[in-house]
């Protein structure tokens, strides 16, 4: 580990590549603890996965019931507030 106050990382688009390349970002730039809704939570890798790209990559598949699409777009705004 190395301790820094800032840390930057330099990068194409993530999510247009892949969402564990964002996962990675996220934990080198913040760590896993994060801000949701006013609580505090831990995200690791497969929490990360099982909150947030699981459902949003079903939301957005061409089979998706409009239920999965509700779920992955809702996903998608509490992903852009961390």
């Amino acid at each position: 580990d190395v301790t820094t106050t800032r840390r930057i990382a330099m990068t194409g688009t993530p999510l247009q590549n892949h969402f564990q390349e964002l996962w990675s970002l996220m934990e080198f730039s913040n760590g896993t603890v994060y801000m949701l809704d006013g609580n505090r939570i831990r995200l690791n890798k497969k929490r990360f996965k099982n909150l947030f790209q699981d459902p949003i990559e079903k939301g957005t598949s061409t089979r998706a019931s409009p239920f999965q699409v509700m779920i992955g777009f809702a996903k998608t705004k509490q992903l852009k507030q961390l």
